[in-house]
């Protein structure tokens, strides 16, 4: 019992912050594996890679063990404040890229900012406090290393070796272009880009928004297999995608709609929000529906759909939905469509002038096109 009360004396800040960081470690890890072993990583970039992804889950499960024993208490150190550094930097670079989560703990989504804060206070600890002679691991005799050294491996491939096999093992289900789901998992990854020129696979999964009242007897999903529809594939808490909503809505209610012009339904995507159906736009032309719920669809919001007799004549993304600074080709497309009435009325609706984020000021040159060709 007094060897005990000696040895937690003995303890220094520095063991107190290299435990608090082993156990940060040990449940970004362990969070990030449970993730990894059930749904795909959503983005393409070198950051979001499922290899590096995985090879940084073993990582931190490595690292967090060899924390807890100190081995080598001066390597370690060192390595500590390079391997937060590092994490520090990617934190910072995710924040000033305006990524909403920073990916470091899995499903659970925490601000970049607040990490990159961790990152950097973990490492402005790090070189505060340093292991000194006096710590409580400088006290285990030496051959006594090279044993701790071996429980850690073994620790680490017990846990490792199965975590890494269910990380590589994982495949998520597939939306296939006739509307049929490969696989069995939860998870449905849509590939947009490939259904340009096919039929519109996620027709059979579209229902109606609540309190939306039907057009006719028609569902949307029947409306959507008939005529030119532009469809909004959205998630309630898109920030771009309620940008190009209130867009869609206001531009529905100043443009001529015509029987051939194309038109719009909003469609949620689940996790829903909001239960009402309705329209924050009085007057809105635009339908709205949702995706079904007995399935996750793994997607990148927002992404625009346009259909003819129900077949994908063009898809946009998300990189192609993005505000830009400035949109000088649609307003140079807006008046070149002067000339056309019937078409600037397609234009005023859907066009590029309106999804692209080309601000007030071009909305404000497509409502006064869409009146003079009222006019003539």
């Amino acid at each position: 019992m007094g060897c005990l009360a000696f040895r937690w004396a003995r303890l220094t800040p520095y063991d107190f912050v290299r435990v608090a960081l082993a156990a940060i470690l040990l449940v970004a890890a362990g969070l990030k594996c449970h993730q990894l072993a059930t749904s795909p990583v959503l983005g393409d970039g070198l950051l979001d890679s499922r290899w590096l992804l995985m090879a940084t889950v073993e990582f931190e499960l490595f690292f967090g063990l060899w924390l807890l024993a100190n081995l080598l208490p001066s390597w370690t150190h060192r390595a500590a404040v390079l391997c937060f550094g590092l994490f520090a930097a990617v934190s910072l670079y995710k924040a000033l890229s305006g990524h909403a989560s920073c990916g470091c703990f899995g499903r659970v989504e925490v601000n970049p900012w607040y990490t990159f804060t961790l990152d950097a206070a973990a490492v402005l600890s790090l070189l505060h406090w340093y292991p000194s002679g006096a710590s409580f691991s400088s006290l285990v005799p030496s051959q006594g290393v090279v044993l701790r050294a071996t429980a850690i491996t073994l620790a680490w491939l017990s846990v490792g070796v199965p975590a890494a096999l269910a990380m590589a093992i994982y495949q998520p289900a597939v939306l296939a272009e006739d509307g049929i789901i490969l696989g069995d998992g939860n998870v449905v990854i849509l590939e947009p880009e490939k259904w340009t020129g096919k039929r519109f696979p996620l027709l059979p999964f579209v229902g109606n928004a609540p309190d939306v009242v039907q057009v006719g007897q028609h569902s949307l999903r029947e409306l959507l297999a008939k005529g030119e529809w532009v469809v909004l594939l959205y998630h309630h808490d898109c920030p771009i995608c309620q940008e190009i909503i209130s867009r869609y809505e206001r531009r529905s209610c100043h443009s001529a709609i015509g029987p051939e012009s194309p038109r719009v339904a909003l469609v949620e995507m689940p996790p829903y929000g909001d239960a009402s159906g309705g329209s924050a736009v009085p007057g809105s032309a635009c339908l709205r529906g949702r995706l079904s719920d007995a399935k996750e669809w793994f997607a990148e919001a927002p992404i625009v759909v346009e259909l003819r007799q129900g077949l994908v004549t063009r898809v946009r993304g998300r990189e192609q939905l993005a505000p830009k600074p400035t949109d000088t080709p649609a307003i140079a497309q807006a008046a070149g469509n002067r000339s056309h009435p019937g078409e600037q009325r397609r234009g005023g609706l859907v066009g590029e002038v309106g999804l692209d984020g080309g601000g007030e000021a071009v909305e404000g040159v497509a409502m006064l096109l869409t009146v003079t060709s009222l006019a003539r």
